[in-house]
């Protein structure tokens, strides 16, 4: 059997932090744990991280970023990965990086570093920008769907993921195989397909 270099150190996996949600599909980010100390997060109404405050209500930690993520302003040493986008998820790697699940994205840039996983199946023929540029009402938790910001705006046709054998012909086969709407991903479909047909012919005309 092969003999491990004594320079190698075994992988100690040790959790630092425990994070705090509410009920909802992408949670509703409440408070982080770490080192025995809690913290109760703020946000605005573009789900961004703007306050961190201790147990008893004192702000701690302030957040002012620009409409991409960028950073104005940040005041606290509370270690916060969770600022732009952080109450749906937006973790930041780098002061111009975060990671955002199926993609990252560059705030300095204000764009993805990678195409769509989509494709132009979501509903944008610039497969790199970031919620059409429409950051003020959308944000893109999955790095491939949009998703409404705040309740007063709604939510644009997308192509939902589970979706993706749709019949590009006909336009009614999941890709479970069932007709649409199916039952367990293609509740909006019927609506998203006036939306594609409009768009491939968008596509085509160019």
């Amino acid at each position: 059997p092969q003999v491990p270099s004594p320079n190698v150190q075994p992988l100690r996996l040790v959790t630092q932090a425990h994070y705090t949600d509410f009920p909802g599909e992408w949670g509703g980010l409440a408070s982080e744990r770490r080192s025995g100390v809690s913290s109760f997060y703020g946000f605005d109404q573009q789900a961004n991280t703007r306050i961190l405050s201790s147990l008893d209500g004192n702000v701690t930690d302030n957040y002012l970023c620009k409409a991409f993520g960028e950073e104005m302003a940040v005041s606290g040493t509370t270690v916060n990965s969770l600022r732009f986008g952080g109450q749906v998820g937006y973790w930041r790697d780098e002061a111009e990086r975060l990671y955002v699940r199926r993609r990252d994205l560059r705030v300095d840039q204000g764009r993805w570093m990678s195409r769509d996983p989509l494709g132009f199946w979501g509903g944008d023929w610039n497969l790199y920008r970031y919620v059409g540029n429409k950051f003020g009402k959308y944000d893109d938790p999955l790095g491939e769907r949009i998703y409404s910001t705040g309740p007063n705006f709604p939510q644009p046709p997308v192509y939902y993921k589970h979706c993706r054998g749709i019949n590009p012909t006909s336009f009614n086969l999941c890709a479970t195989g069932e007709t649409y709407p199916c039952t367990d991903c293609c509740q909006n479909l019927a609506t998203n397909i006036k939306y594609f047909k409009k768009y491939l012919f968008k596509i085509l005309k160019t």
